[in-house]
């Protein structure tokens, strides 16, 4: 078999082994690394194309495929450098419309968003920004079809009969999937979990809502026949999330401990939790069915006559603090309304979400995974957008804005499910991770067979943020 891997974060140690980690176990099989050459107009590891870092990502490749250039069984193909950053002209007008731009059958529109939104640090983009950054976007445009065009040309010239891809949400990897999509051939997105271990998925990227649901929901089934004490597991599973012990992946991989913090000192309250991730920032698998977003939805419940009865605290996620300009801006012009029952605590403000949660009588979440605390404490729950536990039958999810309403305002009981248990289960279990076994681990750099595999050197990181510095 003629397998493809595709891997753009050589400056990424734990993501660029895990591609020869995944060469290791096919090594019977003829292998190809389609790697770039300071050809894509972005990528994750240097958006801003910053041409020394480009220089010192070809180094640290070279490195990392070392050995295998070695085997009898290995072909480096390099991605055309003839791309036209202008090939096609595009009308941008706004975000919505940028992300309905597809290319045969590929979302590069959403792909291009997702990209920019990871820079920017923000879910969106504003029709200002977009209209600024025009040339920008439609260079991003015209470098993910460049990118698909040209891996069709690799299936078809070297009989390319299944493909590997790191990650898959931007313009500068997705390309590749969809590109195999679009041959028909078998796929699968791949990234680094943490240093010793990593994921696999058969959707178009990482984040691809229905296999993430189709593997929650199946792993529910499968771990409901077993003899386990799920109540046990899902009380430790609570404890973890409250104390910070189980994995964040938003904004950059930081943590926040939600207990700390003052008290609320309010009761007879309806708590709404914002979310923060902008990891998924212009796909529509995400999408509410009822608001464009999570700011809509706020706007438009703490400005409906209806609820002004209702005592609501909106609790802007933490993490909002280290967001871009537009999504932090976004939530500031909201703040700014003055409603007499509506409550804000802000972002940056040393307030206990936890304390919050305890003395709430109803929890609305936009994609929040505060839903399992809010569960365990018995809180009826009200979900406003689509999120990987729907299935799990342990809140309530209106299918319009009279729906939500009518749930926020009349008295409801909590859904009891077992299924949130499973979810517990299964963040302990994680048999979607796979550990890495071919590569040894230690002190920060990846071993094989005693040997350092990337030789990632401090001069490598002083030029690197020399570089970022001053853009050169």
């Amino acid at each position: 078999m003629n397998i493809l891997f595709y891997n753009n974060t050589y400056l990424w140690n734990n993501q660029s082994v895990i591609s020869l980690e995944l060469a290791e176990r096919f090594k019977k099989h003829q292998i190809f690394f389609l790697t770039c050459d300071e050809t894509l107009f972005s990528c994750a590891a240097n958006p801003e194309k910053i041409k020394n870092i480009c220089k010192t990502c070809l180094v640290n490749k070279d490195k990392t495929l070392k050995n295998l250039k070695k085997q009898n069984n290995f072909q480096e193909l390099i991605l055309s450098r003839k791309i036209n950053y202008n090939k096609f002209s595009f009308k941008l007008k706004d975000f919505y419309q940028l992300r309905e731009i597809y290319y045969k059958n590929m979302p590069i529109g959403e792909l291009v968003i997702s990209q920019i939104c990871d820079n920017e640090k923000s879910d969106y983009l504003s029709r200002e920004f977009i209209l600024r950054n025009k040339d920008r976007i439609i260079k991003e445009l015209n470098s993910g079809i460049e990118l698909f065009e040209n891996v069709i040309s690799k299936i078809n010239n070297y009989k390319i009969e299944k493909i590997y891809a790191w990650n898959g949400r931007r313009a500068s990897d997705g390309p590749v999937i969809f590109a195999a999509k679009y041959k028909r051939i078998p796929f699968k997105t791949f990234i680094s979990s943490n240093p010793k271990q990593y994921s696999l998925s058969k959707g178009t990227k990482i984040h691809d809502l229905k296999e993430i649901k189709k593997r929650i929901n199946n792993y529910s089934k499968y771990i409901l026949k077993k003899n386990i004490n799920l109540k046990k597991i899902y009380k430790n599973f609570i404890l973890n999330k409250i104390n910070n012990n189980i994995e964040k992946s938003n904004y950059g991989h930081q943590r926040i401990d939600s207990k700390k913090g003052k008290k609320i000192g309010e009761k007879n309250y309806i708590v709404f939790f914002t979310s923060s991730s902008y990891e998924n920032a212009g796909f529509k698998d995400w999408d509410s069915k009822i608001y464009l977003d999570q700011y809509q939805a706020i706007k438009r419940l703490i400005n409906d006559k209806r609820l002004r009865n209702t005592k609501i605290i909106i609790r802007w996620h933490p993490l909002l603090k280290i967001a871009g300009t537009i999504e932090k801006q976004r939530a500031e012009d909201i703040i700014k309304i003055k409603v007499k029952n509506v409550r804000h605590v802000r972002f940056d403000e040393n307030i206990s979400s936890y304390n919050i949660l305890l003395n709430a009588d109803k929890v609305i979440t936009f994609g929040s995974t505060i839903v399992f605390e809010a569960d365990y404490l018995k809180k009826p729950i009200i979900s406003l957008t689509e999120t990987p536990y729907d299935d799990l039958n342990f809140f309530h999810k209106p299918s319009s804005h009279e729906e939500a309403i009518n749930l926020i305002k009349k008295k409801i009981n909590r859904k009891v499910s077992v299924l949130p248990s499973t979810y517990a289960a299964l963040a302990k279990n994680n048999i979607y991770r796979f550990n890495i076994k071919k590569f040894t681990y230690k002190n920060n750099n990846y071993y094989f067979k005693n040997k350092k595999v990337i030789s990632y050197t401090y001069l490598d990181r002083l030029r690197i943020l020399i570089s970022k510095k001053f853009n050169v």
